[in-house]
């Protein structure tokens, strides 16, 4: 895996996000739910799963608990967009994994180190062609909202 970084701005209602490869070259950017790599790529990414995958929290209707191990529960969502699973520490009040399927793909994110206020660390992997991507918290700064 080579090193590099994503630089997000996550606003209540835009997320945008630059990556950067190892020597700082521009790699691809995120906005309105598109991401656009170089070469004229462009990959659509819904806004509200790539938050819910960077920020440790799954938003939408209530989750059925479907099961329960010791400290651990088995949280499940689903909408019309497809199914996601997410295990729960109870006592941390947190997210340890999500697994996210929908007709067209489905990917797995494991959380792990400090929850402050985004999880320092988030390995994602698409389960149906094995590639993944771990991102590690650099640094996150609060900002001004703009008038």
């Amino acid at each position: 895996m080579a090193p590099g970084n994503l630089a997000v701005v996550a606003r209540r209602g835009s997320l945008t996000a630059k990556a950067t490869g190892p020597l700082g070259g521009e790699l691809g950017s995120y906005e309105d739910g598109t991401f656009k790599a170089l070469g004229d790529q462009s990959y659509f990414l819904d806004e509200e799963l790539l938050r819910g995958v960077l920020s440790g929290v799954w938003r939408g209707s209530a989750p059925a608990v479907k099961g329960v191990d010791g400290q651990e529960s088995l949280l499940r969502w689903e909408d019309e967009r497809g199914v996601a699973e997410g295990i729960l520490d109870v006592p941390g009040a947190r997210l340890k994994s999500l697994r996210i399927r929908s007709p067209k793909s489905e990917i797995s994110v494991e959380f792990s180190g400090a929850m402050d206020p985004w999880p320092e660390v988030v390995m994602v992997r698409d389960v149906k062609n094995g590639r993944s991507l771990k991102l590690r918290k650099v640094a996150v700064e609060a900002l001004k909202d703009e008038f």
